[in-house]
């Protein structure tokens, strides 16, 4: 693990480690129906905190948040020890962070900024904080979290050293330097991880992709979001096309495809539930 600590950049800390957040109560869910897109740049965002804002989309399996946090306020500081009840996967789009994976005699920091992806297990005791600048970010969560009180709880701390299940991440990598498994077209490039309830995909889309050959080589899975970290993409789903920029995530009930704009690579993470191996593109 040790080559992991000196480029795995993991994502906004403090965002998930001490801010208490005040949304709303619970909502009637409104019936979801083409592509759900989020932009973590150009969104209006809620104010959940003093320096935190956000923005929720939730899921029947999954929930999609955007998050940014301000700058100056308690850089680096030690958040208090916690864990979430949820399974989720977050990448940073801007600012940098401290990340410390609580282990007793075992922990382990982590620095991190722009690029970092993180999958973590429920249970997976942490604290951090965030640095001067400001922060983005994006989570998504496994189940979603759609109340006041869900977004509130957290489990009580655990002390002394974790059991290894709680205290190792299923995956943690940078987008920008990431070691992928080549196609043999020798276009598409990827890598996955694959957790409780979440499976993850990051694609490097070399050149243009046909728009016919990922969706024949998966099967379709409950709930998919496609997040794109550089570049352009159509993404195709739910009865709808949309082309998404960098900063730009689309959720749907199902499957979708992908393809590519650009003469520019392309980078984006496809995130679906159930985290099974038949969810995961059979190119390799």
């Amino acid at each position: 693990m040790d080559q992991l600590a000196h480029n795995r950049r993991l994502t906004l800390s403090g965002l998930l480690c001490s801010a208490v957040l005040v949304m709303g109560g619970p909502s009637a869910q409104a019936e979801v129906t083409g592509l759900q897109v989020i932009d973590v740049f150009t969104d209006s965002l809620t104010k959940v905190a003093d320096n935190m804002y956000s923005q929720q989309l939730p899921g029947d399996f999954l929930g999609v948040e955007s998050f940014r946090i301000t700058g100056g306020s308690r850089p680096y500081s030690d958040g208090a020890s916690h864990n979430h009840a949820q399974e989720y996967i977050f990448i940073q789009f801007a600012g940098t962070s401290k990340y410390v994976i609580q282990g007793g005699e075992k922990s382990r920091e982590y620095n991190v900024d722009r690029g970092a992806v993180m999958h973590m297990p429920p249970g997976l005791q942490h604290r951090g904080g965030h640095g001067a600048d400001d922060a983005v970010m994006l989570t998504v969560f496994s189940p979603p979290r759609r109340t006041e009180a869900e977004f509130n709880y957290t489990p009580p701390a655990v002390t002394g050293d974790l059991p290894l299940e709680t205290r190792d991440l299923y995956t943690i990598f940078d987008m920008d330097s990431a070691e992928l498994v080549e196609d043999e077209e020798e276009w598409l490039y990827s890598r996955h991880s694959l957790g409780k309830n979440l499976g993850l995909e990051y694609l490097l889309i070399k050149k243009e992709m046909r728009t016919d050959y990922i969706v024949s080589a998966r099967a379709a899975p409950l709930e998919e979001v496609a997040i794109i970290y550089q570049g352009e993409v159509k993404v195709t789903g739910c009865g709808e096309a949309r082309i998404l920029r960098a900063g730009q995530a689309a959720y749907c009930r199902g499957a979708m495809m992908y393809t590519g704009l650009r003469a520019d690579d392309a980078r984006l993470l496809r995130i679906f539930t159930p985290g099974k191996s038949e969810q995961l593109n059979s190119m390799r």
